[in-house]
């Protein structure tokens, strides 16, 4: 006949904070990813496997509809004149060969509008997988205002070089 109890006991207080520690910093990143004015997509091979709002909001397309993409149907989403140099990018990422950089690139909205955006691509583990984490940030109104000003340049430059011009500067409110 039994004449006592054995047992053990272990004080998991400290693993019990550090899983409510991870949990709240889990929580922290996915709120700063979701509130970014950055679009952030991660990819696992060639599949989305998460995009925050602003990437849905740039690209016209639900999450479900860009996780939902094919390889093919991403490429199509990059501006023709841009899908070589962004599948040699893709390539130098998915073997490891290629350093966090920034790219620029023009990318086609779901309307068919093309957007300049600037993007970086970072190797990351993403649900205990290896992926690669995209940036992006739009600049095409960077890069019109940009080019009328550089056009404005030149017009002034060529008025100022002109031999025999007389310049008149008029104050439209006089």
């Amino acid at each position: 006949t039994p004449t006592g109890t054995w047992g053990v006991i272990r004080d998991i207080t400290a693993r019990k904070q550090v899983e409510r520690d991870l949990r709240e910093s889990e929580a922290r990143y996915r709120d700063l990813l979701e509130s970014s004015l950055q679009a952030v997509m991660v990819f696992q091979g060639m599949h989305i496997v998460y995009a925050n709002r602003a990437a849905v909001a740039g690209s016209g397309f639900t999450e479900a509809e860009l996780k939902a993409f094919s390889p093919a149907a991403i490429l199509r989403r990059v501006h023709p004149q841009d899908r070589h140099k962004f599948q040699e990018i893709l390539h130098h990422h998915l073997d490891g060969t290629s350093p966090s950089e920034k790219y620029s690139m023009r990318m086609l909205h779901r309307d068919g509008a093309t957007l300049w955006v600037d993007a970086r691509l970072t190797a990351i583990q993403f649900q205990g997988n290896p992926a690669f984490m995209v940036t992006m940030i739009d600049v095409s109104e960077i890069r019109k205002i940009d080019a009328a000003l550089r056009e404005n340049a030149r017009t002034l430059q060529t008025i100022i070089n002109a031999p025999d011009a007389l310049v008149f500067l008029l104050d439209p409110q006089a």
